[in-house]
């Protein structure tokens, strides 16, 4: 079955999509829209990934760079600014809190004459 030009939407471009990508009736011819699972599984394996990484200056690093990431989702749908919100109050207390535990347990090594 030969490819055939997709009528024109908002996931539709001038080009024609491909035969897999469209779908054919009787009264037009249709794109179905991008998958937004593949979309939503990629970014599950990246975040999984930077969890790993937070040891490392790189990877704290790495971490900001997402969150400014999931807080420009927000352009795309307004209510992930709210979500974004949420995780960089979350990441934000788990470094301050973080913190304040290594210094914590510092000064009780040093207590005890550990180091």
């Amino acid at each position: 079955m030969p490819a055939r030009a997709c009528s024109r939407s908002r996931w539709a471009s001038r080009r024609s999509c491909s035969s897999s990508r469209c779908s054919s009736s009787t009264a037009s011819t249709r794109c179905r829209p991008p998958s937004p699972s593949a979309g939503g599984i990629a970014a599950i394996i990246v975040l999984l990934l930077a969890s790993r990484m937070t040891g490392s200056r790189a990877g704290v690093g790495f971490g900001w760079l997402l969150q400014a990431a999931i807080l420009a989702t927000g352009f795309i749908e307004p209510f992930m600014v709210v979500v974004g919100l949420v995780f960089l109050a979350l990441w934000v207390f788990c470094f301050v809190k973080g913190g304040q535990l290594d210094r914590q347990n510092a000064a009780r090594r040093a207590a005890l004459g550990e180091d």
